[in-house]
């Protein structure tokens, strides 16, 4: 499996740290995501096989 077919769990952190979700999803799918939930990804760090995590800013005006 590769990067473009493998689903992977992603959890996404805000800039204080705060986990606001976690999706497994395909990384391509993760970039629709983050897009479509109006953020932009800060960093990602590989915590384990199959694991991720995403650090994330949000755009003005953003609730959750």
């Amino acid at each position: 499996m590769d990067w473009a077919t493998k689903k992977f769990y992603y959890k996404i952190v805000d800039e204080s740290g705060k986990v606001i979700g976690v999706v497994n999803e395909k990384l391509a799918e993760l970039e629709e995501f983050i897009t479509k939930s109006n953020l932009n990804v800060k960093s990602l760090k590989r915590t384990g096989p199959d694991n991720f995590l995403v650090e994330v800013t949000k755009e003005k005006g953003w609730l959750l």
